[in-house]
């Protein structure tokens, strides 16, 4: 069914990501059993621009407007069995690279977003904690200068993504005297010394 509502070429990009959603070859009751993560059909979702639709051209991205970007992703949700899968998608994008394209600086755009948008990075946003989460301006995770850089104290918890990211948007508080105001975002590598992923007990 087309919404009457959207012009011809939203409808067919709409009509096209519903069907290679109901077609990808992606068994989400093994990846549920093994606790895995299917990195061929990110890349395939990836390939199809899901994950770049509203990021300028000079970025990697397709450069659509709003709209479209929203379309193709309820038509994905709409096709998709696997809902885990959208939402991954979902929060690599708008949490982590629609943020670092919107407050980045350039350099940290040119250097982060083409890899978040071909699918070879996979980005996460980790602001929640254990008893920081609907409160999240009750965070702990604090953030010190040390010459010309930051270091992070502190633990994240519920991040989407985060067994698998490559790319984590970390928030920690500068100078809890200025409350909310004093979190602030920072990229951080999964590589980096003294980053470490647990994942929960099944």
């Amino acid at each position: 069914m087309v919404d009457p509502a959207l012009d011809p070429a939203c409808a067919q990009l709409r009509k096209r990501v519903v069907a290679f959603a109901r077609d990808l070859e992606h068994d989400v009751r093994e990846h549920d059993r093994d606790e895995s993560f299917d990195h061929g059909a990110w890349e395939r979702c990836a390939e199809l621009g899901l994950l770049g639709n509203p990021i300028p051209a000079d970025l990697g991205g397709a450069g659509l407007d709003v709209l479209r970007t929203v379309v193709a992703f309820e038509a994905f949700g709409f096709g998709c069995a696997d809902n885990g899968l959208a939402f991954a998608l979902g929060a690599h994008l708008w949490a982590c690279t629609m943020p670092l394209l919107e407050l980045g600086t350039r350099e940290q755009c040119e250097r982060w977003i083409p890899g978040l948008v071909s699918g070879a990075l996979v980005g996460a946003h980790a602001a929640s904690e254990r008893e920081a989460g609907s409160d999240v301006f009750a965070m702990r995770t604090s953030a010190v200068r040390d010459g010309d850089r930051y270091v992070l104290h502190g633990h994240k918890a519920h991040v989407t993504n985060a067994p698998v990211a490559d790319l984590l948007l970390v928030f920690a508080n500068v100078d809890p005297l200025f409350g909310h105001a004093g979190i602030s975002a920072f990229l951080v590598e999964r590589s980096q010394p003294g980053v470490s992923v647990c994942l929960p007990i099944s």
